[in-house]
């Protein structure tokens, strides 16, 4: 799945899927990823930084790393996905 796909599905979710999928990632989340978050959410230049720079293998390991068995908390939490968030905010 492409990044362009998984934003369409995005969109296509009813407003309750859709609120579901975000707080299911914000819990997950540590306060300072949230904090992280919400300062690039609120800001369109870093947002389409990250969009141009985020690759389908981002979009892949991020579905993959939500929806398997383990915590979702200590995925996002992984040196793995800190280390690309701090390159795709770089």
């Amino acid at each position: 799945m492409n990044q362009k796909d998984l934003f369409s599905q995005i969109k296509n979710m009813d407003k309750g899927e859709q609120t579901a999928l975000l707080g299911k990632i914000m819990n997950a989340l540590s306060p300072d990823q949230q904090k992280m978050v919400q300062s690039v959410v609120g800001d369109q230049k870093k947002m389409q930084k990250i969009q141009n720079n985020l690759k389908n293998e981002d979009i892949s390991a991020l579905l993959s790393g939500l929806a398997g068995d383990g915590n979702p908390q200590d995925f996002l939490q992984s040196p793995q996905v800190i280390n690309r968030l701090k390159d795709l905010l770089g």
